[in-house]
Formats: structure tokens, sequence, C-alpha cells
């Protein structure tokens, strides 16, 4: 049985932006958005999955909470269980539209 929420409760929840989220929850000392660090950068990732139709918002977040390898070589990017679904769906969204000009702040 799920909890009745008052409509208050539901108007609480703070809005999610994808920059404050690949930066609070550490996304950022791994990727950069132009620049390749220790995994690929957002826009390598935009570009390739832009190409393969087969990747979804969907997919994608579930590859940031579930991690994975493969997909740009042998290191293993870890599961981030700490970012929920619904937190991962937002910056996955946010990646897969990246075009190279954007800034997170």
């Amino acid at each position: 049985m799920f909890p009745l929420l008052t409509m208050s409760a539901v108007y609480a929840q703070p809005s999610l932006d994808a920059s404050t989220l690949l930066k609070n929850k550490i996304c950022m000392h791994c990727h950069q958005v132009n620049e390749r660090r220790v995994g690929p950068s957002f826009k390598m990732v935009a570009d390739k999955y832009q190409q393969d139709k087969t990747v979804t918002v969907e997919e994608l977040a579930k590859r940031i909470v579930e991690g994975g390898i493969g997909q740009w070589g042998p290191l293993r990017m870890p599961a981030q269980p700490k970012v929920s679904t619904e937190e991962a769906i937002i910056m996955a969204d946010w990646i897969l539209h990246v075009k190279g000009d954007e800034q997170v702040n």
C-alpha cells in the first residue's frame, strides 16, 4: 500500500535540473562536456547515440544507475546507486541532446 500524498507534498519536491545533478552526483569527476576525462565526454556520448537509435533515454539512464563496461573500452563505469531512476532519466536526456556548447555550473 502506498502512502497517501497531499498536493503540498507533491509540490514541495524541489525541481531537478541536469546540470545540478551531473555536478552533485559526481559525474563530472569522470566526464566533461567536450573533453574525454576518465570516461567519454558527454558530447561523444551524444554523437555516438544519435547515430545508434537503439539507445533510448531509458537505456542510458539504466546504464548510469547500473554501470557498465564495453561501450567505451575496457574501463568499467561504476554503478551509481545513489542516483534515482528519475534523476538518471533527467541526466540521460540532457546528455543525449548535448551539442557541445553547454556548461555544467
